[in-house]
């Protein structure tokens, strides 16, 4: 029997993307409180048979589907959180051995720049770019830690009520015209979840009663998937990392390389040195700070007497 009503739905349950009409491949957006072809919004899909659908309804539909993956408590706390702890540690502190490792290295680098200045010498081009790779290098040892906090959300979402959490795991849900759910193509991540689940509850991702596909990832140990994961850069991960192409590494270095041509040599050493004193548990939050460092807000960077970044 269904957990679920209409009113306990919080519209859209389906992100930008997600939604997918299986014939056309037509991603569905919501607007004005329905879903339909994102294509015909903008006037380039005249495919009526494609119909839009109530968000509520759908929501609501969809909630009843993902009901048949409920995890009990005692499954949860006795099989499932405990493994989750344990990997979730292993990827700690691996990457924090290689985070403390290009840390030691970007400081020296860093200690060489500022005794250039000292010497009136100009900031050399390649210790910038090493900084660019040993702060990449220590991001990507992060990342898996970003995966399994992830993972451990989306599965502890299959114990609540609400069970969107776990949508995030899946990179296209196809639908019929009509409305029906045909099948979840999975992330990386989803099924490298459902692997494990599956070592726990044997046919549990039959439960759904619609195909439920993945690339073919064999792992069902969580950490030798990170692991996986990261020697492909992530890219089967998530197919929203922030890792997937060159353009989305060098726009968190396009202030520092652009300053280096005819900036002051010392916002050039503090650009580097947020990239030394991260807090590597708040990245994610780092990240976004970083974007908004531009030229005309870079005098409001402050870094504290513990090294922590702010921007007043």
């Amino acid at each position: 029997m269904s957990m679920n009503n209409e009113k306990d739905i919080i519209s859209p349950t389906f992100f930008e993307g997600l939604l997918a009409y299986k014939k056309s491949g037509h991603s569905l957006t919501y607007i004005n409180g329905y879903y339909s072809c994102a294509l015909r919004q903008k006037g380039k899909c005249k495919d009526n048979r494609e119909q839009s659908f109530k968000a509520k309804e759908l929501d609501l539909k969809f909630a009843n589907l993902l009901d048949k993956w409920q995890i009990d408590e005692k499954t949860m706390e006795n099989e499932i959180l405990p493994e989750i702890r344990k990997v979730s540690n292993k990827v700690k502190e691996e990457g924090l051995k290689v985070i403390r490792k290009k840390q030691e290295n970007m400081q020296i680098t860093i200690d060489a720049m500022k005794k250039d200045i000292k010497n009136k010498k100009k900031i050399s081009s390649h210790d910038l770019a090493y900084i660019k790779t040993l702060f990449m290098d220590m991001m990507r040892s992060y990342f898996p830690c970003c995966l399994m906090a992830h993972a451990g959300v989306g599965l502890i979402s299959l114990h609540d009520k609400d069970k969107s959490g776990f949508t995030t795991m899946f990179k296209r849900v196809y639908i019929s015209d009509t409305g029906r759910f045909e099948y979840i193509e999975l992330e990386g991540l989803g099924e490298a979840v459902l692997n494990f689940l599956e070592t726990k509850m044997p046919g549990f991702t039959k439960r759904l009663g619609i195909p439920v596909r993945g690339f073919g990832l064999k792992n069902t140990n969580l950490s030798e998937a990170m692991i996986f994961f990261k020697d492909n850069n992530f890219r089967n991960g998530l197919s929203y990392s922030i890792y997937r192409s060159k353009h989305s590494e060098d726009r968190y270095f396009e202030l520092i390389f652009r300053l280096s041509k005819n900036g002051n040599p010392k916002q050039i050493i503090l650009l580097c040195e947020q990239l030394l004193y991260f807090h590597w548990q708040r990245a994610g939050a780092y990240f976004r700070n970083f974007v908004l460092v531009t030229d005309n807000n870079f005098d409001r960077i402050k870094v504290g007497k513990n090294k922590k970044i702010s921007i007043k």
